[in-house]
């Protein structure tokens, strides 16, 4: 239509609906009405008509994890995964570095693929709706609370992996969707990603230690983050 223009959030990028005030996707309050499109950020991609922002910083944390993939492959597989893999007991060794080195590595070329899948299709939506550094500070304290649980209860595995950090996204991301009255699609979403996760978890060789670690410390640090939202939300059962 001649004369018209693409709505769009200055935060976001997402589409807005003309004389809104709250982006629907990242919650961003414009502090007046929307009457004109801003201009469209250079960073970004165009889908369906609209430039929707990079999610640079999932798209950093799939290139380390690939860098430590590919490090693995050349350093031998069984020494570095000995050498930086979390166990149960390592903090009182006084091995700290371990907490982030073994969020990078990956026990095969499967769970590698299966881990950045689930990166990428959370953090494109997740990292735009609620802003990069919510979603770093979410992601780095989940990568912790998936690391301390495996320390206190660990076993005699080798855990590695950054399967604790994506469930401490997706727990943050159910809060989210709970808080913000988000609508039946993102709730169902949410919760199909949880429960599949969940029956994932029980199946052999899989770190219910680090994932649950990680979706415990994903849910306190989302009450932190989403404390506004939370207070504003309404109860939805």
């Amino acid at each position: 239509m001649a004369g018209s223009v693409i709505i769009t959030c200055k935060k976001c990028g997402m589409p807005l609906k003309k004389g809104t005030k709250v982006c629907s996707y990242c919650r961003q309050d414009t502090g007046y009405l929307i009457n004109r499109a801003p201009k469209e950020k250079k960073t970004g991609i165009r889908i369906l008509g609209h430039t929707i922002r990079l999610p640079w910083v999932t798209l950093i944390l799939v290139l380390l994890n690939a860098l430590a993939g590919i490090y693995k492959l050349a350093g031998g597989e069984y020494d570095v995964l000995r050498n930086f893999g979390m166990y149960q007991g390592a903090l009182q060794q006084g091995e700290y570095g371990r907490i982030i080195l073994s969020s990078f590595l990956h026990l095969g070329f499967p769970h590698f693929i299966g881990n950045m899948y689930a990166l990428l299709t959370y953090g494109f939506v997740f990292e735009n709706r609620i802003g990069r550094w919510k979603y770093l500070a979410i992601y780095l304290v989940s990568m912790l609370g998936s690391a301390l649980l495996i320390n206190f209860v660990g076993g005699n595995a080798i855990h590695a992996g950054a399967s604790g950090a994506i469930w401490g996204l997706m727990a943050a991301n159910l809060l989210y969707c709970i808080f913000t009255r988000r609508k039946f699609l993102y709730m169902l979403y949410a919760l199909h990603a949880v429960i599949g996760n969940v029956l994932y978890t029980f199946s052999s060789h899989v770190s219910w230690q680090g994932h649950f670690g990680g979706a415990i410390a994903g849910a306190l640090i989302a009450l932190l983050l989403f404390a506004k939202e939370r207070k504003e939300s309404k109860p939805i059962f």
